[in-house]
C-alpha cells in the first residue's frame, strides 16, 4: 500500500545479510582486478510474515500478512572502492481490517539499486539509491482501484562506524525521498479506509 515505505530499511537489512569485510571488498572491487565485474556476493531470500498492528493509517486495526522472495547482490563498481547493493523481490501483502473482515491486498515486483556510495570523510557515507517497478493494490472482490508504478530516489546518510566497507554495524542518521515514481494521485491510507470500510 505504500503507505510508510520501508524501502531504506529494506536496503539496510539486505546489504547486513550479504555484508563482507574491507578486505575482501579492496581485493576484488579494486578497478583493473580480473574479477572487477564479478559479483563479491550473490544470494536469494525468502521470508513470510503475519502480525497485527494496533494504529495502521491513523487508528485502523490491521493483520498484515504476506510473503517476499527475491535475490541481493554486492557487486565492484569500477572506479570505486566501493561494492555497490542491488535487490529484486517479488511479493504480497494483505492488509486486513480486523474491525469489518475486509481485505486490501498489493502485488509488488521492484528492484532497489545502488547510484552513487560518497565517503563524505567524517565517518559517514552518503548513499544514493533508487527503487524501480510496480505496485498494483486489489480491493475486496478483487477490483484494481490503483497501482503505483515508476522510479523513486533516496539518499541516505550513514554513519559507518569506522568500517565503510562493513555494513553490518551501519546506522541510517537520515533518509530523504527526493523524488517519487507515478501512480495514483489518491493518499493509500484513504483508499484503504474506503475500501475496508
Amino acid at each position: 500500500m505504500n503507505t510508510s515505505a520501508p524501502t531504506a530499511s529494506r536496503r539496510v537489512a539486505l546489504v547486513m545479510t550479504v555484508a563482507l569485510t574491507a578486505l575482501l571488498a579492496s581485493l576484488i572491487g579494486r578497478p583493473g582486478s580480473a574479477f572487477a565485474d564479478a559479483p563479491i556476493e550473490h544470494g536469494t531470500y525468502s521470508f513470510e510474515f503475519d502480525f497485527f498492528v494496533d494504529d495502521f493509517c491513523g487508528g485502523v486495526a490491521v493483520r498484515i500478512q504476506g510473503e517476499f522472495r527475491g535475490m541481493t547482490k554486492l557487486q565492484p563498481k569500477k572506479e570505486s572502492p566501493f561494492a555497490y547493493f542491488m535487490d529484486s523481490g517479488h511479493g504480497f501483502h494483505n492488509y486486513t481490517n480486523l474491525a469489518t473482515g475486509k481485505t486490501v491486498s498489493t502485488v509488488t515486483n521492484a528492484v532497489i539499486r545502488d547510484q552513487e556510495l560518497t565517503d563524505n570523510g567524517d565517518g559517514t557515507l552518503t548513499v544514493r539509491f533508487a527503487t524501480s517497478g510496480r505496485e498494483v493494490v486489489y480491493g475486496p472482490g478483487d477490483r484494481r482501484p490503483f497501482n503505483y508504478a515508476g522510479t523513486t530516489w533516496y539518499v541516505l546518510t550513514i554513519d559507518h562506524a569506522g568500517t565503510p566497507f562493513d555494513p553490518s554495524d551501519d546506522v541510517v542518521l537520515d533518509e530523504q525521498v527526493r523524488r517519487v515514481g507515478a501512480g495514483s494521485t489518491t493518499d493509500a491510507c484513504q483508499q484503504f479506509r474506503e475500501l475496508t470500510a
